[in-house]
């Protein structure tokens, strides 16, 4: 049994720590991450059912298509990237100007590259992109560039432990999109080629306001460096492998079904 002491103390302790709590930097920022992917899974089942019930099964499915072909051609340009970013701006923050300016020549350049090549792969192979129209095709995968350097981005934001700012572009990423939908759908009647177009500028836009925001976070000015990103490649590369093919299982069934 406690005695008056043992209470008090006891009293004091839980005191103690729950201020400790409230106080925390790290339980706050991991409070935010999670009520940021919350609001973002609720966002998606909302955007699910609207673009469902108003595009219909033909339009929805166009939709998914083309979503796939970018989410596949980001994945395939990051090189690992995504947490080699991460972690080198974590170590050395100096850095920070050579990683954004890798990070732009690499989705510029390799995204380009990849856009190009997944082009002329679906012209050739048309059934891949079965009953989508091949403008609506371009105008997706041009994107390509500028959604790999908001992925990687957002991991630099990680890095310099800007994590409100990166739940911030988490979740503008996807209420914007949400909104701009619902707008053409359910208020104008347009159809998918509006929401893809309009999806495509959302994402070029979002991108250069995350660039600005990066470059603000350094008085250096950016640059590229060749054998930092050598390093970083290197360093990538086993993510890299993981997280791709695993990422393939689940997007290339969407496409295996509109295939046949």
């Amino acid at each position: 049994m406690l005695n008056g002491d043992g209470v008090d103390n006891l009293n004091f302790n839980m005191d103690y720590f729950i201020n400790r709590v409230k106080n925390s930097v790290f339980v706050r920022n991991v409070s935010l991450t999670i009520g940021t992917k919350l609001a973002i899974v609720i966002v998606s089942f909302f955007s699910s059912i609207i673009t469902a019930r108003y595009l219909g099964p033909k339009g929805r499915g166009i939709l998914v298509v083309l979503m796939s072909f970018v989410a596949i051609g980001t994945q395939f340009g990051n090189f690992g990237l995504h947490s080699a970013n991460t972690y080198f701006v974590a170590k050395k923050e100096e850095l920070l100007p050579r990683i954004i300016g890798n990070t732009l020549w690499l989705s510029l350049g390799g995204g380009f590259l990849i856009s190009i090549i997944m082009l002329i792969v679906l012209y050739f192979n048309p059934k891949f992109a079965s009953g989508v129209p091949f403008l609506l095709i371009i105008i997706s995968i041009v994107t390509i560039p500028f959604g790999l350097f908001f992925m990687l981005g957002e991991n630099i934001l990680i890095g310099v432990h800007q994590i409100k700012l990166f739940n911030f572009f988490e979740f503008i990423n996807r209420i914007l999109p949400f909104f701009v939908i619902t707008l053409l759908l359910v208020f104008f009647g347009q159809k998918v080629e509006a929401v893809v177009v309009s999806i495509a500028i959302l994402t070029i836009l979002l991108t250069i306001l995350l660039f600005e925001r990066l470059r603000a976070l350094t008085v250096k000015k950016i640059s590229f460096d060749f054998f930092l990103l050598k390093e970083m490649l290197a360093y990538g590369i086993k993510a890299y492998l993981a997280a791709l093919f695993s990422f393939l299982v689940i997007r290339f069934d969407m496409l295996m079904v509109n295939y046949y």
